[in-house]
């Protein structure tokens, strides 16, 4: 690229500088004592890729287009701060805000918004006073954050600090407060299957699935309730979070926000958090390509082979390119294997809390080398037999998972449970008319629910345990304190643009 062009267009080049180096240096500096400069080395090297591609671009556009470059920068520069800022101005919260429920609406309003903002950019750069306004605080903004930052990474390495995990930072602080020997440190796994029938329901399937069972009663689980407290994993996840009914009959909401998985990146933390901090426990999260794990409450179990770093996936997580890194990233669709890769071992009664979000056997269904997906769909549930092969091969993991556990972790709780059953009215799953009643919703609500304790706790189990309750023995079971339960109850919701009562819930009997 020509110094020529860099010299004639430098006013608009320092404003895309400040731009696009900004938030590095917002992120490097809130996170500065739990990460090196080593480890933002990849952000920021990516991002200096996207500045370069940038100026290339503009580069050929200007030589093409000379008598337009002021709009072409301007343009360029509102698209920046759209990209790098998309938390901001993303089409949720236009919907929000606009009370906008049509997608499309939302994409033109997004364009309107963008257009505007051009516009209003070009006429600003006519006073010269904000244009010169504009270069210093950009020149002092970058400059300032770069020279602080520059000093500090200098003895930035790795220490010991660095490199402990925050839950032992503070079991270290307070490992005297607590003087009660009779609280649990057993290590908990929390294996939440998306979309994993009950046994009611694999039997209208004329799927025979004892071997699975036989495992686990060999295993020493013991059955739960086979009731989902919602049909909707946003909801049905948010209630275990918040140990309550986030949503009950009459309440009404207008989007997700105050939901599984945004709560774990809210102010407040949830309340099985908070109680996990009280009892010194970590609260280490696997997710998938939907609920993904980038939270301000949850540590992230981190996948191996990741072809991006974990901190490059938390930097672009509130831009627009967040979508890009989501495509490339080995969250794929199986949280369990990426605990069983982990290069770590457990420890036993090592006050740890493992929640797996496996996205399987909900579609997208799974190949016969239980690895390779069939397609990207995530809504659709036919055919039967696609299904039941991703149902066996989520068998083979779980077990293979316990087998681990039993080696490794033997006197851990081992909770596994479905959100909600898989969706059989709108595909050939199940024909309803050979059976009674609203079938297709008793499938939708009915789950796995199984658990294996320690023996100490089976004086507070109860029979038809829901979700939210099991969440609540556990944590009982941890203080050894008797859970105080909740009124077992299951809601039917609805999906946000498929019906009209979105925002309410109806109990279901």
């Amino acid at each position: 690229m020509p110094i020529s062009f860099l010299k004639k267009y430098s006013y608009y080049i320092t404003l895309i500088l400040f731009i696009s180096f900004a938030p590095y240096f917002v992120f490097y500096n809130h996170n500065f004592e739990q990460i090196t400069f080593n480890e933002t080395i990849q952000p920021l090297m990516l991002l200096s890729l996207l500045v370069l591609f940038t100026f290339v671009i503009l580069y050929f556009l200007i030589n093409i287009f000379p008598k337009y470059y002021k709009l072409i920068f301007a343009s360029s520069i509102i698209l920046l701060i759209f990209i790098i800022n998309f938390d901001y101005i993303y089409f949720d919260l236009i919907k929000e805000k606009l009370l906008i429920t049509k997608r499309y609406l939302s994409v033109l309003m997004f364009l309107f918004i963008y257009l505007l903002s051009v516009f209003i950019f070009l006429n600003l750069l006519k006073i010269k006073f904000l244009t010169n306004f504009f270069l210093l605080y950009s020149i002092f903004f970058l400059v300032t954050p770069a020279l602080e930052l520059s000093l500090k990474s200098i003895n930035n390495g790795e220490t010991d600090i660095q490199n402990k995990p925050k839950a032992e930072d503070f079991l270290l602080e307070r490992k005297d407060a607590i003087n009660d020997k009779s609280i649990l440190k057993e290590n908990v796994y929390f294996i939440l299957l998306d979309g994993y029938a009950s046994k009611k329901t694999f039997s209208r399937m004329s799927f025979n699935n004892d071997n699975f069972y036989k495992y686990l009663k060999k295993s020493n689980f013991k059955n739960l309730g086979d009731k989902a407290s919602y049909n909707m994993t946003y909801l049905a996840l948010s209630g275990i979070f918040n140990l309550s009914y986030p949503v009950v009959e009459g309440d009404v909401y207008n989007n997700h926000r105050n939901f599984f998985p945004s709560l774990l990146n809210n102010n407040k933390k949830p309340p099985l958090v908070e109680e996990l901090d009280n009892l010194q426990y970590e609260f280490i999260f696997y997710g998938n390509s939907w609920s993904r794990c980038t939270f301000k409450h949850a540590k992230c179990g981190k996948p191996l082979k990741d072809l991006f770093t974990y901190e490059s996936t938390i930097f672009f997580e509130r831009t627009a390119l967040k979508w890009f890194f989501y495509y490339f990233h080995n969250y794929q669709y199986d949280a369990i294997s990426n605990f069983l890769l982990e290069d770590s071992k457990v420890k036993i009664q090592d006050s740890k809390f493992h929640f797996f979000h496996h996205l399987s056997p909900h579609p997208p269904y799974l190949e016969n080398d239980c690895r390779t997906v069939k397609s990207i769909s995530l809504k659709i549930w036919e055919p039967l037999e696609d299904y039941l092969l991703t149902v066996n091969c989520v068998n083979s993991l779980v077990m293979e998972l316990i087998s681990y556990l039993d080696k490794n972790d033997p006197s851990a709780i081992i909770i596994i449970q479905s959100d909600h059953g898989p969706e059989t009215n709108f595909s050939t799953l199940i024909q309803a008319t050979d059976f009674d009643g609203d079938v297709h919703m008793d499938n939708r609500v009915s789950i796995l629910n199984t658990i294996r304790s320690p023996k100490k706790c089976d004086k507070w189990l109860k029979n038809n345990l829901g979700p939210i309750n099991s969440t609540k023995f556990i944590l009982g079971c941890l203080k050894q304190e008797e859970p105080i339960y909740l009124e077992e109850k299951t809601f039917i919701g609805h999906y946000e643009g498929h019906h009209e009562d979105f925002g309410t819930v109806k109990e279901f009997n």
